[in-house]
Formats: structure tokens, C-alpha cells, sequence
């Protein structure tokens, strides 16, 4: 009797796990991890970590298009269609001294805003402040105190409280003959020919003033003071290098190139 031959087995067919999509970005200011396009299969679990950068804050995260607190970890749980998340930073706007306010500008990567930085100026002091787009980008919104508004080249403003000064672009997406018009036009309205940068810093143990990146007209002077810290002492100065002794204010006179000044402090 032949023995019987059973055929073989079926294989099991493969079965694809259903996955989805989770989309996460940061805006300027900060970091989200994992960030871009993350993969999870249905039913997954992920954990989003946001990161704000030194000097800022985390303003809101946006889910699904919905605006939530400010968090700086959020869960996706039992995953079952794609999602998105965004988050959104705010700036530290620090104390001024006493009679003044603070002004603190922000651009991105996009976009640069003049002057910039941290500024400390008396109330009623009217400003202008340039804003415009870098190369290859376009300058697209602004935001006054968290308030969005249309895109102005030329800010002004009379100093009544502190102000936090943003601008975001983006990638430049196409320009015509008649938008480079325009905003040449703009340009030579609102911003002067000659503007020279000086950047200021201090070491830890005081604070100088006005901070950081500060734009200066052609010809024009520019005073800047170095405050120490108490229980602290200004140990030196220097000027594009070059130490000029332990001064509380140095002025830039009659400026017609980029400057630095740096202030060093002891105890």
C-alpha cells in the first residue's frame, strides 16, 4: 500500500501592519523630538519632548489644528488615524532697570529685524524699527505683543510698555518683475543707504546696554553702559579687541563701520 502524500502546507500570507503618520515641526525658539514624519503602527504610543531654546519659552502646542497650553512633553496613545503637532515659542522678556521698558526683537531664519536684540529705553520714546526679508526667503508675518499682523517694513512705535517685536518668513517661493519693484521701492523708502552693526555682549557678572545686534545710521553716535552685577566690578572693556580699562560707558562716535564691544566683569 503506497503511503499517502499530503501536500504542503498553504503558506500564511504576510499581513502588513497598518501604520500611520504623526507630522511634528518647531517653529522658531526651540526643538521637538521626535520631529518630521514619524511612522506608527495602529494602536502605537509615542512621546513628543519640546525643547525651547535659551531666552525662550513654550507658548502652545498645536494638535490636529487645535491650540493647547503650553506643554513640554505630549503623548500620542492608542494611535488610530495621522496627526499632527506644532510648537509655538515665546521670548523671556527680562526685567528692566527702574524708569525704563523692555524691547526685545526676534526674527527667524527668514528674516531680520533693526535694530535687534534687547533694547531698555525710557517711556515715550518713539522708535522705527526695519524689518525685511533675507536672501532667498520672503518676509510673510509679524507679530506686536503675540498679536499677528500684516507684514510692515517700517514698525513704528512710541515706547508705552514693554514689546516684543517677532517677524517669520519663509522660503521664497517665486518673484516677479513687479514684486521686486515693489519692494526695491520699499526699501529705498524705509530703510536708510548706510546702516553699520555693533554687536554687544557681556560676560556673566553684569549686563551692558542696549544687547546684542544694534543697527546704527551712518554718522550717527551710539552709547552704550556696562552695569555689573552687585558684588561685582567692571574688569575691562574692549573695543573691536582692544581693552580700554574698566568703563561703565563707552560711546561709538560718528560710526561708519561694524563695531564690537564687550564687557568683562570681576568680584
Amino acid at each position: 500500500m503506497e503511503p499517502t502524500v499530503l501536500p504542503p502546507p498553504e503558506p500564511t500570507p504576510e499581513v502588513t501592519p497598518i501604520t500611520y503618520t504623526i507630522t511634528a515641526r518647531a517653529e522658531h525658539g526651540g526643538a521637538i523630538n521626535p520631529s518630521g514624519e514619524i511612522i506608527i503602527e495602529q494602536n502605537g504610543r509615542t512621546e513628543f519632548v519640546i525643547i525651547p531654546d535659551m531666552g525662550y519659552t513654550v507658548s502652545n502646542l498645536i494638535i490636529d489644528g487645535e491650540v493647547f497650553d503650553s506643554v513640554s512633553l505630549y503623548t500620542f496613545d492608542q494611535v488610530s488615524r495621522d496627526h499632527t503637532i506644532s510648537a509655538r515659542f515665546g521670548v523671556e522678556v527680562p526685567a528692566a532697570p527702574e524708569g525704563k521698558v523692555s524691547i526685545i526683537t526676534d526674527s527667524d531664519m527668514h528674516t531680520r529685524i533693526s535694530p535687534s536684540g534687547l533694547l531698555f529705553v525710557d517711556t515715550g520714546t518713539p522708535l522705527t524699527f526695519t524689518i525685511k526679508a533675507l536672501p532667498g526667503s520672503e518676509y510673510t508675518t509679524l507679530f506686536v505683543n503675540g498679536e499677528e499682523r500684516e507684514p510692515e517694513r517700517a514698525l513704528r512705535i512710541t515706547v508705552d510698555t514693554n514689546y516684543v517685536i517677532q517677524s517669520r518668513g519663509q522660503y521664497e517661493k517665486a518673484v516677479n518683475e513687479k514684486s521686486a519693484a515693489e519692494d526695491s521701492e520699499l526699501v529705498e523708502m524705509d530703510e536708510p543707504a548706510d546702516i553699520y552693526t555693533i554687536v554687544s555682549r557681556a560676560d556673566s557678572g553684569g549686563t551692558i546696554e542696549p544687547f546684542g545686534e544694534i543697527s546704527v545710521t551712518a554718522g550717527s553716535d551710539q552709547v552704550f553702559t556696562i552695569i555689573p552685577d552687585p558684588g561685582y566690578q567692571v574688569k575691562a572693556v574692549l573695543i573691536d579687541g582692544i581693552g580700554i580699562g574698566g568703563a561703565t560707558e563707552y560711546t561709538f562716535e560718528d560710526v561708519h563701520e561694524s563695531h564690537n564691544i564687550r564687557a568683562l566683569f570681576g568680584r
